[in-house]
């Protein structure tokens, strides 16, 4: 086959319409299948936000333990007071 065949059949207009065709027919399959391609990106981030949670949870329940800790006990008051009035 010689090179003006082979472009007399790739210009031809059947050819044309079949290529056309087939790289539409490509396209649209891939727009359509893109989206379901994706990563889910949320997933990620809500165990980002889940785990800040569960550490600013645990930082703030140390803290009031801390403070617990540090007050005094009614009890302890009470016999201060007494000790003082005598």
């Amino acid at each position: 086959m010689s090179a003006d065949e082979i472009v007399a059949a790739a210009t031809s207009l059947e050819n044309l319409i079949m290529a056309f065709g087939s790289v539409g027919m490509f396209l649209t399959v891939l727009a359509l299948s893109l989206p379901f391609a994706k990563r889910d990106q949320l997933a990620g981030r809500l165990k980002a936000v889940t785990a800040r949670r569960e550490e600013l949870r645990h930082m703030v329940h140390a803290q009031a333990a801390e403070r617990r800790q540090k007050k005094p006990a009614k009890q302890d008051a009470v016999s201060f007071m007494n000790q003082v009035l005598g």
